[in-house]
């Protein structure tokens, strides 16, 4: 019976499925984050200090052991997945403002470095970092949706929980789907964070004779 149910969560079908179900919330998602990163970038001395004291969070778990870094990067953005996603039960207001503010810091980060060196060190891994920090946020809405709906359940007349629970099926294989393609992308992520983007950062930054 398991075996069958992720069989239905984890087709091909599926999967094609779930981006059409959930586009308008993908499309949202990417709004705000797209705004966001305009925002931090034009106000960045509003920003100044939140973004510089983000920027020392994460270099804290900076090693020059790529192994460890790898797997720093992988714990620490799964961490903020997790809590993003865990949000959703707050109506996903808490999940939303951490997204925005982590596209406020990449803004405020093309005012300190040049652009064509940001986009060298952020592109290689950040094609597959970003796409998971506007799943998570996907994520926790699917979970908003799925407590309303439980909620109406319990509070309505003509609706039980039971039957909202019954009812909100596809948004739970879409939750379970969320949070598979979400890990997958931090693996993906991390690895290339932690072993490719140096590589190719420093090969072309020493072949144009860029630096910090």
């Amino acid at each position: 019976m398991i075996t069958e149910y992720l069989k239905e969560i984890y087709n091909k079908e599926n999967l094609r499925e779930y981006f059409h179900r959930n586009k308008n919330y993908i499309l949202f998602v990417t709004i705000i984050f797209a705004i966001a990163i305009a925002v931090g970038y034009v106000f960045s001395d509003v920003f100044y200090n939140y973004a510089m004291e983000a920027i020392r969070n994460v270099a804290k778990n900076i090693s020059s052991d790529t192994s460890v870094l790898t797997t720093n990067i992988f714990l620490n953005n799964l961490e903020i997945a997790l809590l993003i996603i865990l949000l959703g039960f707050l109506f996903s207001i808490f999940s939303l403002i951490i997204l925005f503010f982590n596209g406020v810091v990449i803004g405020f980060m093309f005012t300190l470095v040049p652009a064509p060196l940001m986009l060298i060190y952020i592109v290689p891994h950040g094609i597959f970092e970003i796409p998971q920090l506007i799943l998570s946020v996907v994520c926790a809405l699917l979970v908003t949706r799925l407590e309303i709906n439980l909620i109406k359940g319990v509070l309505q007349r003509d609706k039980t929980f039971r039957g909202e629970l019954k009812n909100s099926s596809v948004i739970i294989k879409d939750i379970v789907l969320s949070i598979t393609v979400i890990v997958i992308l931090l693996i993906i992520a991390a690895l290339v964070e932690g072993y490719v983007t140096p590589v190719i950062g420093s090969a072309v930054t020493g072949y144009f004779g860029w630096t910090f």
